[in-house]
């Protein structure tokens, strides 16, 4: 049977450490992709760190290099980044300064060429035999960001910031094959419309 690996860009101490954790109870070798991996800290913890810019296509590509040559080809990945910058007006979306427009684009624009890379693993010889998935968290899909749309029982955002913070054992948690948008409120279920 193949190896079991997957790659998490964008490994954060709350949803990254958490799907980490449980890949990792699962079987899964795991590469922890990040701009400024802490690199004793993450081996000590038995995972392969990865320097990545989410923002940078080229820098994507070269960390599936690396992922590939250190651990085979990831027949999970997960690309977990989000990037949000508040127009200076609030009721102006247009104040949003270019650069700031162009940063959340080009993560855009990384998480295909991560899809990519992702299908060129999944379809080598190494992982025909074994489950693949690609789950992207974030906030470029469906409307805005709203904290990994984490919202109370009644639909609405959740206040305040701190209950989001503490939501990753339950993003890590989820077993089965969810609709496209799926969201948790505070005591870990799935919100319903």
């Amino acid at each position: 049977m193949s190896p079991l690996v997957a790659f998490l860009i964008g490994s954060g101490r709350n949803i990254g450490q958490h799907t980490a954790a449980a890949l990792k109870a699962k079987g899964y070798q795991v590469a922890l992709g990040s701009r400024k991996p802490v690199v004793d800290e993450v081996e000590k913890e038995g995972y392969f760190p990865v320097t990545i810019d989410a923002h940078s296509v080229e820098s994507v590509r070269k960390a599936f290099t690396e992922v590939n040559k250190k651990l085979g080809p990831p027949n999970v990945v997960i690309f977990n980044v989000a990037s949000f910058v508040p127009p200076p007006t609030q009721d102006d979306p247009l104040t949003l300064p270019v650069e700031a427009f162009k940063e959340h684009t080009d993560m855009t624009v990384s998480l295909f060429a991560a899809a990519q890379e992702a299908l060129k693993g999944f379809r080598s010889d190494v992982n025909k035999d074994v489950l693949k998935t690609f789950i992207y968290t974030g906030n470029p899909l469906p409307w805005a960001f709203y904290y990994a749309s984490l919202v109370s029982d009644k639909g609405d955002i959740v206040e305040p910031i701190s209950t989001f913070f503490s939501s990753g054992p339950q993003h890590a948690q989820r077993k089965d094959q969810a609709d496209w948008e799926y969201r948790f409120t505070l005591d870990g279920k799935q919100w319903t419309k």
